[in-house]
């Protein structure tokens, strides 16, 4: 009977954890549709004054699988994808602008761009 209820406080503290995820703060949180998410945004936070082409651009994508449990989700990617991995791509030293690109179906299945641009 002691062991059920140690098990039972330790799942009950397990799962009350997992509810912190939602805690993360991340520098792009794109919106989410249902089925079908496509968006295209900037990265570049204060665009005043930002030179928004370059002669060069990078690219670095990423794919990812999110398979969604109770309160935690299993998430799966394959590859990096930064600013510099997409600069030293594309040969650029500096960097002018950022944008993203997020494809998503289902919330599960999704592949995740930046574009870097500058000389």
């Amino acid at each position: 009977m002691r062991k059920g209820m140690v098990f039972f406080l330790l799942l009950a503290f397990v799962v009350g954890l997992a509810g912190c995820q939602s805690l993360i703060k991340t520098p792009v949180r794109p919106p989410q549709g249902w089925i079908y998410t496509k968006v295209r945004a900037p990265l570049t936070v204060n665009c005043h004054g930002t030179k928004t082409a370059g002669n060069k651009v990078g690219v670095a994508t990423t794919t990812f699988l999110s398979i969604p449990l109770y309160y935690v989700s299993l998430d799966f990617a394959w590859d990096d994808c930064d600013v510099k991995k997409a600069a030293d791509q594309g040969g650029i030293t500096t960097v002018y602008y950022a944008d993203y690109e997020l494809e998503q179906v289902l919330g599960i299945f999704g592949r995740f761009t930046v574009r870097v641009y500058g000389e």
